[in-house]
Parts: structure tokens; C-alpha cells; sequence
């Protein structure tokens, strides 16, 4: 099989909210013309590029949905290969790389009380890298604090049951991307 020497096919891609959104541009100098487009997808930092999906000749866009939630950092590249009647040649894309912007959803409320509903307090996380958590009560007294994606707080202070009422906490996570760091703060109720 001959290797084009050059990058011919310039990928581009964005990364809105849940899907990876590539393009790139026809090649266009076979014999053969065009005979389909490979995407390739590596995840993480260290992942292994895996073939994603095949497109037909004249299709060069692809809307990657298939992410997975803990990771946020997605590689890609594209390669060409010459339709019948040419010398079975392909060419590959430059590779790009994308970030999914961190998502997390915290609940205000939660039931600690044994029944296996809502028992502990967390965030449901996506497309984190880090999150650390902190519970003050209402005097501002620090009665938890986690960090990762298995935090959870089971509405306990020194191994006791707090009283239901109102607490303050305070979450910092980032995302994969450099500089993708946030907080939040809120009340949560525990009602028992």
C-alpha cells in the first residue's frame, strides 16, 4: 500500500456539550478517487487510537456522541483510502485534539435515613478530572470534606447523625482542558 508523504486532509473539530464534532476536507488527487474516510479516536492522555467509525467517500464530517463521561480529553485523525482503479494509496489527516467542557449536577437535598433512596450527598459528575467537596454547618464549622468522583457525604459528623436542617457546601472541580477550573456554593437540606 502507498503512503501519500504529505497531510492532504485538514481535520477541524469543536466540542460542544456532549458530542465531538469533526470535519475535514476531501482528498482529492487519487485516480481512484476517494473509496472512504476512517475516524480514529484515542481517549485520555495515554489511550491508544481505536477505530471509531468508516464514512463513505463523499461524507467528511463525523458528530461523535459515544463519549465517555470520565474522560474529557478526546484525540482524533482521519485517513483516506483510494478507490478501485488507483495504486490502494491513503493518506492521513493531522491530528487533532478536543476537551468536553465539565458538567456536574448537585442535588439540594438528600435523606439520610437507611432506606437506600438518597442516602449520602454527592455530585454526578461528567467530563471531570478533579472534584473536591466541603460541608460547613450553619455556624461555618467544617463537618466534611471529600475529594474524587466517589465523594460522599452520609450526613454524618464524627461518626454521628447530624440534625436535619440547612448546610452550606462548597465544591471545586476542573476539567481536562488547562484552566478549566470552577467552584460552586449552595445550601443542601437533610431531611430525615
Amino acid at each position: 500500500m502507498v503512503d501519500n508523504l504529505g497531510c492532504s486532509i485538514l481535520l477541524e473539530g469543536t466540542a460542544p456539550p456532549w458530542v465531538n464534532k469533526l470535519k475535514w476536507t476531501p482528498y482529492e488527487t487519487w485516480l481512484g478517487g476517494v473509496k472512504n474516510y476512517e475516524i480514529y479516536r484515542s481517549d485520555g492522555e495515554t489511550g491508544a487510537f481505536q477505530l471509531s467509525r468508516t464514512t463513505a467517500d463523499s461524507v467528511q464530517w463525523f458528530l461523535d456522541d459515544n463519549l465517555d463521561v470520565s474522560v474529557g480529553k478526546y484525540h482524533y485523525f482521519v485517513r483516506a483510502f483510494e478507490g478501485n482503479g488507483g495504486a490502494g494509496a491513503s493518506s492521513t489527516s493531522n491530528e487533532i485534539e478536543l476537551f468536553q467542557p465539565p458538567y456536574i449536577f448537585l442535588p439540594n437535598a438528600f435523606t439520610p435515613n437507611g432506606d437506600g433512596n438518597n442516602d449520602t450527598w454527592g455530585g454526578f459528575e461528567n467530563f471531570v478530572k478533579e472534584i473536591k467537596f466541603s460541608i460547613f454547618n450553619r455556624w461555618g464549622q467544617l463537618i466534611y470534606s471529600g475529594a474524587g468522583n466517589t465523594a460522599s457525604w452520609d450526613g454524618r459528623f464524627d461518626g454521628a447523625p447530624v440534625p436535619e436542617g440547612l448546610y452550606i457546601y462548597h465544591v471545586s472541580y476542573s476539567g481536562f482542558q488547562k484552566g478549566q477550573n470552577y467552584s460552586l456554593h449552595g445550601t443542601i437540606s437533610l431531611i430525615r
